[in-house]
C-alpha cells in the first residue's frame, strides 16, 4: 500500500462515520462549556460597570488586560491576546517543544490530563469503528468498545508518558539550555538560528517516533485483542522501525495537510474586534468549522495508520505475538 492509498483509505473510514464526528464534536463542545462560563464570569467581573466596554469593542485594550492578568486565577491567566486565531495552537506547540509544558499552571495541566484520559477512553470505540467500518455504528457498540479497551489504552498512555517525559522534560530543556549557552559565545545570529531549528527538529522527530509507536500499539491491540500492553508497545516500536519509510511518510504527509489547514484558518480566523451579535456568531461558526476539520484530520491519522498496518503487518504475516 502506498502512502496516498493509506490516506485515501483513512478518509474513507472517517467519511463512513459522520455520526462519530458529530459525537466527538459534541463531547468537545460540552467539555468547553463549564470552562467558558468560568472564564466569562471572570472577564465580566473585571470589566464591571467601567467605561472599558467601549475600548474593548473598538479593539484589544492592553492596559485593561494587564490589570486583569494581575488579578486573575490560574484559568484566567490563560486569557491573553494569544487566544485569538491560531495563537493557542502555536503557544501549546512551543510549550511542548521547549519543555515548558510541565511548568504551566497546575489546574490547567490537570485539565489537559483529564482530556487525555477522556480521549483514551473514546479511542477504543474509534479504532473499533474503523476496524469494522462496514457494520452499523451504534452508541451501544461504540461505548462498549471504548470501555473494553480503556484500561489497556490507559496503561499504554502511562507508558507513553514515560517516553514523553524523557523527551520533553529532560532532552528538550537540555538541548535549549545548551543552545542558550552557545548563543552567549557567538555573535552570528545565523548560527543560533540553525542550532535552534536543529533542536526543534530533533525534539519533533523524537515525539513523532513515540506518538507513532503507541498509535500502532493501540491499533494492533484492537485488531488482535492484545492483553499484554508492554508487548504491544514493543511491537509498535518494531513496526515503525521495520516500515520506516511508509510510517514516517504517512505521518509527514498527514502532518503537512494539518499544517495547511492551520495556515488556511490563520488567514480567515476572525480577530478580536467582533462587536456585533452577527460578528460574534460568525466568529463562533468559523471556530467550530475549524474544530470539525481538526477532528477529521486527527481521525484520518488513525484511519490511515490502521489501513497501512492492515496492508503491511497483516499481509506479510508478521509475528504479531511479539
Amino acid at each position: 500500500m502506498t502512502i496516498f492509498s493509506a490516506i485515501r483509505d483513512g478518509l474513507r473510514r472517517v467519511g463512513a462515520s459522520p455520526m462519530l464526528i458529530a459525537w466527538l464534536w459534541l463531547i468537545n463542545f460540552a467539555m468547553a462549556i463549564p470552562l467558558t462560563l468560568v472564564m466569562s464570569d471572570q472577564i465580566e467581573s473585571a470589566i464591571g460597570a467601567s467605561l472599558v466596554h467601549g475600548k474593548l469593542r473598538a479593539g484589544f485594550d492592553i492596559d485593561w488586560y494587564e490589570e486583569f492578568a494581575g488579578a486573575a486565577n490560574d484559568l484566567g491567566k490563560t486569557f491573553s491576546p494569544a487566544v485569538i486565531g491560531v495563537g493557542p495552537f502555536l503557544g501549546n506547540l512551543e510549550a511542548w517543544l521547549n519543555g515548558s509544558l510541565f511548568g504551566g499552571y497546575t489546574g490547567i495541566v490537570g485539565l489537559g490530563i483529564g482530556y487525555m484520559v477522556l480521549w483514551t477512553f473514546l479511542l477504543g470505540g474509534i479504532l473499533d469503528r474503523f476496524a469494522h467500518a462496514q457494520e452499523n455504528l451504534t452508541a451501544e457498540r461504540f461505548f462498549s468498545a471504548s470501555g473494553r479497551y480503556f484500561l489497556r489504552f490507559l496503561l499504554l498512555m502511562v507508558f507513553s508518558w514515560v517516553f514523553y517525559f524523557v523527551v520533553l522534560a529532560l532532552i528538550s530543556p537540555s538541548l535549549f539550555s545548551a543552545i542558550a549557552s552557545a548563543a552567549r559565545n557567538t555573535t552570528v545570529e545565523r548560527t543560533v538560528f540553525f542550532l535552534t531549528a536543529g533542536a526543534y527538529v530533533i525534539v519533533i522527530l523524537l515525539l513523532a517516533v513515540v506518538n507513532m509507536a503507541f498509535d500502532y500499539a493501540k491499533i494492533s491491540t484492537v485488531l488482535h485483542d492484545r492483553r499484554n500492553m508492554l508487548a504491544a508497545a514493543g511491537h509498535g516500536f518494531r513496526f515503525i522501525s521495520s516500515h520506516l519509510a511508509k510510517t514516517f511518510g504517512l505521518y509527514l504527509a498527514l502532518g503537512i495537510a494539518a499544517l495547511a489547514f492551520l495556515g488556511l484558518y490563520a488567514l480567515i480566523a476572525p480577530g478580536a474586534n467582533q462587536a456585533s451579535a452577527l460578528g460574534v456568531i460568525a466568529a463562533f461558526a468559523v471556530g467550530q468549522i475549524f474544530l470539525v476539520v481538526k477532528l477529521v484530520t486527527r481521525l484520518t491519522f488513525f484511519g490511515g495508520q490502521m489501513a497501512l498496518y492492515e496492508a503491511t503487518a497483516l499481509s506479510v504475516g508478521e509475528d504479531l505475538n511479539k
